[in-house]
């Protein structure tokens, strides 16, 4: 039996980037799911491994570590392979961490946890989805698309044109946001962004992840 754990949905985005990430790195791992229609996460018995009930939660044997980016740190450092996700120069490090924050700190809200949610979530737990709360996201979402479109520059990936955690970060929001008709539209007329969505779709890490 595998020493490494992971709790969590595997619908979540936070629990697929780091399922991304155990991907790129081939470590065997065991996907514990957390039923989040049904609030397990919220539960007194999953709130002993996060106390504020999110996921993932990540185990390798006795230690265990939430938070995504803490997660996924501690892979890419524990577990090295021929090509890390975190660059090198502190500075290529730096924009990485700040786009990573910039995705979870305002992205991730409006993305998700709004147009999302909404449009696939709900209808999910047998709710309609409230369309003014859409309406009032599709704006902000389409500007941070733009401004995503123009932090590739052309490039293939976001930093230093090299696979980074960022673009695990981004790529399974965007797989639910190229569900969203009105969102997939804007993509199709952002030329960077889209021919990255092309590339990291094709990965084989994204591929064994569906």
């Amino acid at each position: 039996m595998t020493q490494l754990k992971l709790h969590g949905s595997s619908a979540s985005t936070y629990v697929r980037t780091v399922r991304l990430l155990l991907a790129e790195k081939g470590l065997d791992y065991e996907l514990l799911d957390v039923n989040f229609v049904t609030d397990e996460q919220k539960t007194e018995t999953y709130k002993k491994l996060h106390p504020y009930s999110k996921m993932p939660v990540f185990s390798d044997g006795d230690f265990s570590v939430y938070e995504t980016i803490a997660i996924c740190n501690y892979i890419d450092r524990t577990y090295p392979a021929d090509a890390p996700l975190r660059p090198t120069d502190i500075r290529l490090q730096a924009k990485m961490e700040r786009l990573i924050n910039s995705y979870t700190s305002y992205m991730f809200s409006a993305m998700i946890g709004q147009v999302v949610w909404q449009r696939i979530v709900e209808p999910l737990k047998g709710n309609t989805a409230d369309e003014s709360i859409v309406s009032a996201a599709l704006p902000e979402v389409t500007r941070m698309l733009e401004r995503l479109n123009e932090e590739l520059a052309g490039d293939t990936y976001f930093v230093d044109n090299t696979l980074s955690l960022f673009d695990l970060f981004l790529a399974p929001a965007y797989n639910y946001l190229m569900m969203i008709e009105e969102i997939k539209a804007v993509n199709d007329n952002l030329p960077a962004l889209n021919a990255w969505w092309q590339n990291v779709s094709s990965l084989e890490s994204f591929k064994a992840t569906a």
